[in-house]
């Protein structure tokens, strides 16, 4: 920010970085290149600055996806702690095993509760 004038200089700045850098490398960008951006001006520099960053977001995403798989990879391997979210679908299964264990446990006990109050009846007559 420059302090006499308010003005946002991030830009200028990094594009003195980028200059500093490409002196001492003396590799860095396609000279064609750079003459594009010069010969077309702002609307070809919103281009470029648009395609750079729609690419770098498409690396991120590619990234954060690779490492959502493995961490998948390495929990299911026992490598890793199994995510939070896997937990909680495998508390959710147990449940329903649970749940149904205990239904099944229920209706036999049902069973076994009539048969003996008929028993209990015959006796009583």
């Amino acid at each position: 920010m420059d302090v006499s004038t308010g003005e946002d200089l991030t830009s200028v700045t990094l594009a003195q970085i980028i200059l500093e850098t490409e002196r001492s490398r003396r590799a860095g960008r396609p000279t064609a290149f750079l003459h594009q951006l010069i010969k077309h001006g702002e609307g070809w520099q919103d281009f470029v600055q648009k395609s750079l960053k729609s690419s770098l977001e498409g690396v991120m995403t590619s990234q954060r996806e690779a490492d959502r798989v493995f961490r998948e990879c390495g929990a299911r391997a026992g490598w890793l702690p199994t995510p939070p979210a896997e937990r909680k679908a495998e508390r959710k299964a147990e449940t329903r095993q649970d749940l149904k264990a205990l239904r099944q446990e229920v209706s036999s006990l049902r069973e076994q509760l009539k048969a003996l109050e008929e028993r209990l009846e015959e006796r009583r007559e």
